[in-house]
């Protein structure tokens, strides 16, 4: 018995229609050739570039590739996979022509003092994801070791801002008065502090996940389930991100564009850039939105409580190492 013949596509390979347009498909993602299911000059244009930066087969270009296609990949959370495009990016310009088997830890360490003289946290990063897709080359075959795993990251320095309250109520107020992107930064802001959730998990609040119990997040790195218990102070910041809503009644997220679709991270992270240069030009000291994270947990330490009750961080130690800013840390005597 014989299957279905198949129809033979119009386009050439890598080539799917979608949507009423041509997209070029390569490692999961889909780059618009142009408008239309027609194959003309443009397309054929566009498709030219794309099919040809295509890594040539053996090299570590095509490594990552495959790395981007496995299923190490794909169970990392969507912005853990934009943060990696980016590393796997800059990786590239430097190993994207070598044969991976050829990658030694000399050539590894050049890179290392290369990229360190001007962006060493970037580079810790990078290499460590360098580290991960050789070790998915040693099981796929391509390598037999892995040139990074020996190789030691930069020093980093950790931040030591801590956002004081009185700071804290002193920003709210001024963002309250800077427009609607601004109060949408700060109500983010505020739900930030008070449950010490990230950024993208404060923003995929559902009106669906504000219970009689509290706020239900599913953290979207690591996936752990925490619920945020009510108190009068974060319902205070949830009300006022409700009278903040440009379209209240037609949107299922707690903070929503005018469409009703969630902020993006990077949209958020835009707008806040913006509020805090205002900030600074008034006469005030700059802070990230993580500081208010910062904040959070550090306040939490400050009562004697875990902070990984709410966080999510797996250990205490996690928590303490990275977001404890306290300058002073107090404790009864042993006596």
């Amino acid at each position: 018995m014989t299957g279905r013949r198949r129809t033979p596509s119009p386009y050439p390979v890598r080539v799917q229609p979608k949507n009423g347009s041509l997209y070029y498909v390569h490692a999961n993602r889909w780059t618009k050739l142009g408008r239309g299911l027609e194959w003309n000059k443009a397309a054929a244009e566009a498709y030219a570039r794309l099919h040809g930066e295509a890594p040539m087969r053996g090299t570590f270009a095509h490594l990552a590739l495959e790395y981007q296609d496995s299923p190490a990949w794909a169970d990392l959370a969507s912005r853990t996979q934009r943060d990696g495009a980016a590393e796997i990016a800059q990786l590239n310009r430097f190993f994207g022509r070598m044969a991976p088997g050829k990658i030694l830890p000399e050539h590894v360490g050049q890179y290392k003092h290369g990229r360190g003289k001007t962006a060493r946290v970037r580079c810790n990063r990078e290499l460590s994801r360098l580290r991960m897709i050789l070790a998915y080359g040693l099981e796929a075959g391509w390598v037999r070791a892995n040139a990074a795993a020996g190789i030691r990251s930069w020093k980093e320095k950790p931040r030591t801002r801590l956002v004081s309250a009185a700071e804290l109520a002193a920003f709210r107020a001024f963002a309250h008065g800077r427009g609607e992107g601004a109060r949408v930064c700060s109500a983010a802001m505020w739900l930030a502090y008070l449950t010490t959730q990230r950024r993208a998990d404060v923003l995929a609040i559902a009106l669906s996940d504000i219970t009689d119990e509290g706020i239900e997040f599913v953290q979207g790195k690591g996936g752990a389930r925490v619920t945020v218990l009510w108190t009068e102070e974060l319902r205070a910041a949830v009300a006022y991100a409700k009278r903040v809503r440009t379209v209240a009644r037609l949107s299922p997220y707690l903070l929503c564009t005018r469409r009703g679709k969630p902020y993006t991270d990077s949209g958020i992270k835009a707008m806040w850039n913006r509020l805090q240069v205002g900030w600074q030009k008034a006469g005030h000291e700059r802070f990230t939105f993580h500081d208010t994270r910062a904040m959070g947990i550090s306040r939490m330490k400050e009562q004697g409580r875990q902070a990984r009750e709410i966080s999510g961080h797996r250990s205490e130690a996690t928590a303490e190492r990275i977001y404890d800013r306290r300058r002073t840390r107090k404790g009864e005597a042993v006596e």
